[in-house]
């Protein structure tokens, strides 16, 4: 068995120097460089986000760590320079062969329904999420290796994989692999997305579904993640959570000082709250997996390679993507982030706008003829792809999309956009209904891969839109998965990368982009690998 220090270091050394640097200039703010005096406890924190949460469970929701991260913790935490660090694991051991991961608990950590936190609770915690019945996506393939977990005594839990993960550390400090109370899950059956308890430093005490969730401070809570900047209870009295889908809402209550945190700033407004002289601007890109236009190969259109490349060929992706965010974001280069580890700058030169290539490619494909309207036609079908977004999408993002729409009609594709309630569009998305989708996932490691290709994570138990069905992409992702950092995991993350783009699965738009935005009486905000502020040590000056 190997030191867990060890382990540690070797995952934050791998880190690439750009995403080491990127976790390390989110820490704090210039607010924070200036004497504000000691930390003060109470109050309240007003915090705008311009998305509902679909599932308060972190174990099925992909969508709601903003709110749940300050509700459970996890066994461990990544940091600032990207080193997994104790939280409620004090520490742990791996085997050899990396298939076997044994903790040791902090002791006396409760939830807040007052049972405790122990070996059982996560084991319980783990086996509940592979257990197809939970209905797990994004924590199912995050942990998707687990075998079993092993109660070696109440606070000591061994993990089994089926085969090495080596970003498994990484994952469980997700909050969507926070730990919440069996004692809660037990009794809530599958109706688990209302509520939720866990054992973090604040308690949800109200949600108002399309309205507000409302958190108030864990009284008796003392176990933060090792590096927190103060130990016992958190500062703040409560955290308001206000859903205001609007930007200009966001904006507005941001400056009036309705708000004291804002997430998502629209791109034609980011300037001018970057000048404002009374708020602070955390503006970076996350690792991941880039904004970008997933290419459905069961779909009647895109089942042909020369469509899809076409597609690919037909967005002019460089202009496009500044002009529709007001010059506030770069087009991406690739399928990962520039902060992802393993990024291959290269891949952007297999690709690129040329119409007069998707010309060719369509036309050598048998899209021949064309309508009046110069829209392709083949055996009396129309090029009309459909296109779909999450329910409500971002504004900005809508507009980009039509200017693509305007600008694939010149090589004759006749793009269709189409949002839906998430209800309809869940099950339009199990169904496949639809040739193209939009998809963005961040997380510091570059597995995230699997999470977004792989087919065992196709729609209904996924987000894998593209559907490659893809044998060498499969085998990539599985490897990349198992390898330790280093020079021949690096190889398989490029070769990915090639991959995606050169069997044209995806149309690779932009990064994506956390913005926040607050007060600058807010003080003690960081962001680290989970890419959303931790609350905790957060405090109003």
């Amino acid at each position: 068995m190997r030191p867990s220090i060890r382990h540690a270091r070797a995952r934050a050394a791998a880190l690439t120097t750009a995403a080491a640097l990127l976790l390390a200039a989110c820490q704090g703010s210039s607010s924070d460089t200036v004497d504000a005096g000691p930390p003060k406890s109470g109050g309240t924190l007003t915090y705008a986000i311009g998305t509902d949460i679909d599932c308060l469970d972190p174990a099925k929701s992909p969508s709601n760590s903003v709110v749940v991260g300050s509700i459970v913790d996890s066994l461990v935490y990544q940091d600032s320079e990207g080193r997994i660090r104790p939280w409620l694991a004090k520490s742990w051991t791996v085997s050899q062969d990396l298939t076997q991961y044994t903790f040791s608990l902090r002791d006396g950590v409760t939830f807040s329904d007052g049972t405790p936190l122990d070996a059982a609770a996560v084991k319980f915690n783990f086996d509940r999420i592979k257990n197809p019945e939970t209905g797990s996506s994004y924590a199912a393939s995050v942990i998707g290796e687990y075998v079993s977990g092993e109660v070696i005594d109440p606070l000591t839990i061994r993990i089994t994989l089926r085969s090495p993960v080596t970003a498994l550390l990484q994952g469980l400090s997700l909050a969507y692999l926070g730990i919440q109370s069996p004692t809660y899950l037990q009794s809530k059956g599958r109706d688990t997305c209302a509520t939720i308890v866990g054992s973090g430093p604040f308690v949800l005490e109200r949600s108002v579904k399309g309205q507000s969730y409302t958190l108030t401070r864990r009284a008796g809570y003392n176990w933060p993640f090792e590096g927190a900047q103060h130990s016992g209870e958190a500062y703040l009295d409560k955290v308001e959570f206000v859903i205001a889908v609007e930007g200009s809402v966001r904006v507005g209550g941001l400056t009036s000082k309705q708000y004291d945190l804002v997430r998502d700033i629209a791109a034609p407004q980011l300037a001018a709250v970057k000048a404002n002289p009374g708020l602070e601007v955390i503006d970076y890109t996350a690792p991941g997996i880039t904004t970008a236009l997933a290419i459905n190969t069961r779909s009647p259109i895109f089942g042909d390679l020369a469509v899809r490349q076409a597609f690919q060929r037909a967005v002019d992706v460089r202009t496009l993507v500044p002009a529709a965010f007001f010059d506030q974001i770069e087009p991406a280069t690739g399928p990962f982030s520039t902060t992802t580890p393993y990024f291959d700058a290269s891949v952007t030169q297999k690709y690129g706008f040329d119409t007069a290539q998707a010309d060719r490619l369509l036309d050598a494909a048998g899209w021949t003829e064309k309508n009046s309207s110069g829209i392709r036609v083949k055996n009396g079908q129309t090029l009309r792809p459909v296109v779909f977004t999450f329910p409500a999408p971002p504004q900005d993002q809508l507009s980009l999309l039509q200017s693509i729409q305007q600008e694939v009609r010149k090589v004759g594709f006749d793009l269709d956009i189409q949002s839906y309630d998430r209800t309809t569009w869940n099950t339009k998305i199990n169904a496949g209904e639809y040739d193209l989708h939009v998809h963005s996932y961040f997380r510091a490691d570059p597995d995230i891969a699997r999470t977004v290709y792989s087919a065992a994570f196709e729609p209904p138990n996924g987000y894998t839109f593209a559907r490659p069905g893809d044998p060498e992409l499969e085998a990539l992702l599985q490897e990349g998965a198992r390898l330790p950092d280093g020079p021949e995991r690096r190889r398989v993350y490029e070769s990915i990368q090639h991959r995606v783009i050169e069997k044209a699965y995806s149309l690779p738009l932009y990064p994506v982009q956390r913005i926040f935005a607050y007060q600058k009486n807010i003080h003690g905000i960081t962001i680290t690998g989970t890419s959303v502020p931790f609350l905790y040590d957060v405090w109003r000056g």
